[in-house]
């Protein structure tokens, strides 16, 4: 990652300004973005996979939902 990369190295890229005070970098600060960054990439991973399940789902039913709804219609004249 590239907040790691600066924490190691020191050299300025387009993150470092994240964690940097005074032009020293913030070990602890680089840790803690890396794991909230890892952290919202799994959260973002869990929330894809649930909504392509849904998806699935959603779209193997759509045809029995569609005959129900026009039956229900049907009914009404």
């Amino acid at each position: 990652m590239d907040l790691s990369t600066f924490s190691v190295t020191h050299l300025p890229n387009s993150w470092s300004w994240l964690i940097s005070t005074n032009g020293y970098s913030n070990f602890q600060g680089t840790l803690l973005l890396s794991g909230l960054a890892r952290v919202f990439a799994v959260f973002l991973w869990f929330i894809l996979a649930l909504e392509s399940v849904i998806l699935v789902y959603v779209q193997r039913d759509i045809g029995e939902f569609a005959v129900k709804i026009l039956e229900a219609l049907n009914q009404d004249y």
